[in-house]
Order: C-alpha cells, then sequence, then structure tokens
C-alpha cells in the first residue's frame, strides 16, 4: 500500500487497517516474523515541503531468543511520528549535519510512500536490541548444543588449559 504525498487532501488523510508485513530482506531483521497482519492507525499530513505521518501500529511478532534461538511470541504496540522529504529536495547535499529532528526524517520517491515498509521499520524499532524468550533462559550448552532451559547436560565446563594449575590448588584445599 502507497501512500500518494500529492493526492492528500489539505486537511490531512486517515489510514487504519491491516496489513501483512515481510521482514525478508530487511538488515537486522532475519529473526522476526510477522505471522499475523500488523494493525495500523496513522494520519498523514502535507506540512510545507514534508509530509507528517504519526500513528501507531500492533502486531504479534515470532522473535528469536538471542541466548537458547528458540521461536517466542513477542506483542509490539507502538506509537511513531516520521516526518518525509521528498527523495533529492533537500540542499544540504551529502554532508550535511543533523539535528535532534532529523532522526525521525525518511525520504519517499516517485511511487510515493511505502506503507508495508514504514510499518516494519517501526516494528522493528520497538524490538529489545537483544530478545530474550524469559529473563532466565539458560540459552544453549556451548558444547553438546542442547537448549538448557528444556533439559539438562552431563557435559563438563572447559578448562582454560593457563588456569589448570590454579585447580590443581584449589583441589589441594
Amino acid at each position: 500500500m502507497q501512500i500518494n504525498p500529492a493526492e492528500l487532501p489539505a486537511g490531512g488523510e486517515r489510514f487504519h487497517g491491516t496489513l501483512s508485513v515481510d521482514f525478508e530482506g530487511v538488515s537486522g531483521a532475519t529473526e522476526v516474523r510477522a505471522p499475523c497482519p500488523v494493525s495500523f492507525d496513522i494520519r498523514a499530513e502535507r506540512a510545507g515541503g514534508r509530509v507528517l505521518v504519526s500513528g501507531s501500529v500492533a502486531a504479534d511478532l515470532q522473535v528469536d531468543c538471542v541466548r537458547c534461538l528458540a521461536l517466542f511470541p513477542y506483542a509490539v504496540e507502538r506509537e511513531f511520528e516520521v516526518s518525509y522529504l521528498r527523495a533529492g529536495s533537500d540542499k544540504g547535499g551529502d554532508e550535511a549535519e543533523l539535528d535532534e529532528n532529523d532522526l525521525d526524517l525518511d525520504y519517499y520517491g516517485d511511487e510515493g510512500i511505502d506503507l508495508q515498509q514504514l510499518l516494519g521499520e517501526q516494528l522493528l524499532l520497538s524490538l529489545p536490541m537483544k530478545p530474550l524468550c524469559q529473563t532466565a533462559c539458560e540459552g544453549l550448552c556451548s558444547q553438546c548444543g542442547i537448549n538448557l532451559n528444556n533439559e539438562a547436560c552431563d557435559c563438563k565446563p572447559e578448562v582454560d588449559p593457563r588456569l589448570a594449575s590454579l585447580g590443581a590448588i584449589r583441589d589441594q584445599l
């Protein structure tokens, strides 16, 4: 779904509904899936040379745990506001100093603003940097690879050979 800034009415336009979001090809999103359509409610309006898009997005995502690699559900609700400029309309060139207002700035091309891309980016921004299935996740055994949350293993921790002499001292005590 595209938002065409040239067709926006003077007072802006509201968009709401559900949309399927595919994270394939999005950098850093290989461990995120959206099995259900994403709910959104946004408003787009022209303000000078910019298009302001604000609203909210909600989704039930499936995310891989960074410790045990298990897939777990993660609910996301996010409110956002993004300013868009037409690609090539800025006069700053390649080297321009950014201020705080430019952190939520994006560009659109001839085809308009891609709503699927916008919603996908906002969902990714809602995720923690290192998602965990549970705060006490024990992860995977570094030797046999089993999930320590589900079963125990009999692997003995590897001892650094440089510290082996300290183990001998410990055993004498």
